[in-house]
Order: C-alpha cells, then sequence, then structure tokens
C-alpha cells in the first residue's frame, strides 16, 4: 500500500510538471467551447454574402440600404440593452467599459448610419425607402423582439454580456477576415474599419474575457440564438 501510495504521487507529481513547463498547455476558455462547437453556424454568419461583397464593393446601393436601414433600427433597441448590460455588470471596470462604449456608438457609429443613407438613398424608390426605413423585415423583427425581451426581462449578466459578445465578435470577425478590396468608396470603407480597428477589437477581447468567467452550459443557448439571427438578419437584408 505504501509503494502504490508513492508511485501514484510520483505520476501526478511527472505529469504536473509537465503541464507546468508546457507553454502551449491551457485552459480553453468559454468563448472558444462556443466558437469550435458551433463553428458550422458561426462560419455561416460570418461569410454571408452581404459582407462579402461590401468589402468588395459590390453590393449593390439597395441592399446596402435594406441592410443599414434595418440595422439602424436594431442599433436603436441594442443600445438600450447595452445600458442595461452596463448597469448590470458586477465590477465597477467593466461598468466604465461599457458605459464609454455607449458613448462611442452614439457618436461615430450613429452618425455614420445617418451619412450613409443619404448618399445611398437616390438609388431606392420611395415605397422601398419607405419599407425599409419604417418597417422591420421578417426575421429581422424576431431579432430586434429577442433584443427588447432580454432589455425588459429577468436575465443575467452571463446571458447579457454573451448576447453583446456574440453580435460583436461575428463583426470582428468578418471584418477582419474577409476578402477586401482596396480603394472602396467610403460607404463601404468606413463601416468596415468601424469594425476592425484595434479600439474594436480591443473591446470584443474585453467581451470575451467577461464571457469566460461564465461557464458554457450558462450561456450556450444565448450564443446560439444570436449567432443563428445574425446570419437571418443578413440574409433576410440581402434578400430583401
Amino acid at each position: 500500500m505504501e509503494i502504490n501510495i508513492c508511485c501514484s504521487q510520483y505520476i501526478w507529481g511527472y505529469f504536473f510538471l509537465i503541464f507546468k513547463d508546457n507553454k502551449n498547455f491551457k485552459m480553453i476558455t468559454t468563448t472558444k467551447q462556443l466558437l469550435a462547437k458551433h463553428k458550422d453556424i458561426y462560419k455561416k454568419a460570418t461569410e454571408h454574402e452581404v459582407t462579402n461583397k461590401l468589402c468588395q464593393g459590390t453590393l449593390s446601393d439597395r441592399v446596402f440600404y435594406a441592410y443599414l436601414a434595418q440595422d439602424l433600427q436594431f442599433f436603436e433597441v441594442g443600445m438600450r440593452l447595452l445600458c442595461k448590460i452596463a448597469l448590470r455588470a458586477p465590477r465597477i471596470s467593466s461598468f466604465f467599459t461599457l458605459s464609454k462604449t455607449i458613448g462611442f456608438f452614439a457618436s461615430d457609429e450613429n452618425t455614420y448610419f445617418h451619412d450613409c443613407l443619404a448618399v445611398l438613398a437616390p438609388s431606392l424608390s420611395s415605397e422601398d425607402k419607405a419599407t425599409f426605413d419604417n418597417t422591420l423585415l421578417p426575421g429581422v423583427d424576431i431579432y430586434v423582439r429577442y433584443m427588447e425581451e432580454l432589455t425588459k426581462g429577468d436575465f443575467t449578466y452571463a446571458q447579457l454580456i454573451t448576447c453583446h459578445w456574440a453580435g460583436e465578435q461575428i463583426y470582428l470577425q468578418w471584418a477582419q477576415t474577409s476578402r477586401r478590396k482596396t480603394g472602396l468608396h467610403w460607404k463601404y470603407q468606413i463601416w468596415i474599419d468601424l469594425h476592425d480597428s484595434e479600439r474594436f477589437r480591443n473591446y470584443v477581447d474585453f467581451l470575451a474575457n467577461e464571457v469566460n468567467q461564465f461557464p458554457v452550459e450558462e450561456v450556450e443557448e444565448v450564443f446560439i440564438k444570436v449567432v443563428e439571427l445574425e446570419f437571418e438578419f443578413f440574409d433576410r437584408c440581402y434578400k430583401a
């Protein structure tokens, strides 16, 4: 018995030394597990024709207008949700980071929406413009209702921050990895730059670190739903 105990201690000590000295040995984070486990739906959401053509400068003005007009309506609901997320943040440092981002989104991104829509508008009929501006497309409306549900309902910080991270992670991914043409018109380039800037990359890293504090089981359902809804958003705008 004494020999067996000594052997067991030796074996566990040996493996500990191996793993301790192995720089590649790291715990797999919650966000990495989610992205790996659901890579198929994530790939669909990050490689849609809307963003592929946007990065090539070939997305039609009509589809681009539909996408931005719908996204503006989504953006306004999303800002309310982000305010709730900030208030639910368990640490003051997280609260400040989220609060600063609210201010940035309300200025830079909001200004882009209105400037770009004004440039695209002449390419649309008055009927299309009124539809895209004032109503939510089928599929997009489901996403907006879900955001409203999260804003008004009793959800945990883990669920709320995962929803926000999933959406922003998708935008960071397509902006970084889509084939991009040089010399794009500013209407395309600024939208890409907003989602491929150092500021945005750091923000998505911050969100991932927040999500990584929670187990996969607690946030997986929200992640799946948001990724699927992001794909539907792109798809419904593309086919409008």
